[in-house]
């Protein structure tokens, strides 16, 4: 089957969030070159890692298939299998990125000569480094004559693992750290120190309580609330010196971006004035509006796809960036989420066919739409 060849030449190439993804880029182009599909790249600013974009048919109101090549790594030492060699076992494809997604991406270039012949409006945007910052969807949105193309494009199908069920919209990320600078002492003293330690437990239950105070409620959501986490905290030198420095980081996430950034201002005020009030602290404060939400900015593109839809989602995917740049987008893709990021990492092979059905409806949509 050709989608079992395409993703096992993909898996076999290591395109973790470290190296770079030139083999795999010029793998598709490659590949999309021999069916006389002409694609562009579009490269970091250093040059060493690439996105790649292509179009079937035209441009106008065409459906952009949009994955990532790049993975999270994979420690050998705690797979079964090798996960960089595809193994199909029990009605399964294993492999590191089989699920998160090489699978979808396999499936959508197995059809570019059934594109082809139905003569589709379809486009591919695969991207790089969507795992760690993001940035290749950036660049490529950044890019003049793409985002010239995406603006005619009727709307992108972000491949990521939905169960085959169409999702709508997804939650934001944004992000602040704190460091909490104050002044040793010895612990039989501790009033001649400032103890960072102890205002950053004041920082973190100001965190939780702003957090609760301006949280939003959508049951719409598979995670009905904003959610917020303290994700790390440092500090202090031994058991018996006050603590003259200690940092916190800590993230959230919002059902849209105003209500986010609601939160983010007023609680980094509220730190600052936590600050004002204690003589001999300071506080550094690194804010991050971080990552989008996906919100449906196009109905009329969401209405026209169907498939059955699932409950809006609370992780993140490029979907949001292409919102945030006026390009209507929705998620959709075979396997599940709860599978990605794992140890011996799979999907079903049978739900890579049933995606792949779903790509040639897509296919017949596109057509109609010239």
């Amino acid at each position: 089957m050709e989608v079992k060849r395409i993703l096992s030449d993909l898996v076999n190439i290591d395109t973790h969030t470290d190296k770079d993804t030139f083999d795999a880029v010029n793998w598709v182009q490659q590949y999309l070159l021999s069916y006389g599909v002409e694609s562009k790249l579009v490269y970091n600013p250093a040059k060493t890692r690439a996105s790649i974009y292509a179009n079937i048919g035209k441009v106008d109101k065409a459906i952009i298939l949009n994955g990532h090549l790049d993975t999270v790594p994979a420690n050998s030492d705690n797979w079964q299998y090798n996960p960089f060699s595809l193994t199909e076992k029990n009605g399964l494809y294993i492999g590191r990125g089989v699920c998160d997604m090489k699978g979808s991406i396999a499936a959508a270039l197995s059809l570019v000569p059934y594109f082809i012949k139905q003569q589709a409006n379809i486009g591919f945007v695969l991207t790089h480094d969507e795992e760690k910052t993001g940035r290749g969807c950036i660049e490529v949105l950044n890019d003049r004559d793409v985002k010239a193309s995406l603006d005619k494009a009727a709307g992108v199908v972000v491949m990521e693992a939905t169960d085959r069920k169409l999702i709508a919209r997804h939650k934001n990320v944004g992000s602040v750290s704190l460091t909490m600078n104050g002044k040793a002492a010895h612990s039989s003293n501790p009033v001649l120190g400032v103890d960072s330690i102890f205002y950053l437990v004041q920082a973190a239950n100001i965190f939780y309580s702003t957090l609760d105070e301006y949280k939003e409620v959508d049951s719409s959501f598979e995670v009905p609330t904003s959610t917020g986490i303290i994700s790390k905290v440092q500090g202090g030198q031994a058991v018996n010196v006050v603590a003259d420095s200690a940092m916190l980081k800590s993230s959230v996430r919002f059902m849209t971006d105003k209500a986010r950034d609601v939160f983010l201002n007023v609680y980094c005020n509220r730190i600052k004035q936590l600050q004002r009030e204690i003589p001999g602290l300071t506080v550094e404060i690194k804010r991050s509006a971080g990552l989008p939400a996906l919100n449906m900015i196009s109905k009329d593109f969401t209405n026209s796809l169907p498939f059955p839809h699932a409950k809006n989602a609370s992780y993140y995917t490029e979907a949001g960036r292409f919102c945030e740049y006026g390009i209507p987008a929705v998620i959709f893709g075979p396997g599940n989420i709860a599978q990605a990021h794992a140890d011996d990492e799979f999907i079903f092979v049978k739900e890579l066919e049933s995606f792949i059905s779903d790509l040639m409806c897509l296919s017949k949509i596109s057509s109609k739409q010239r």
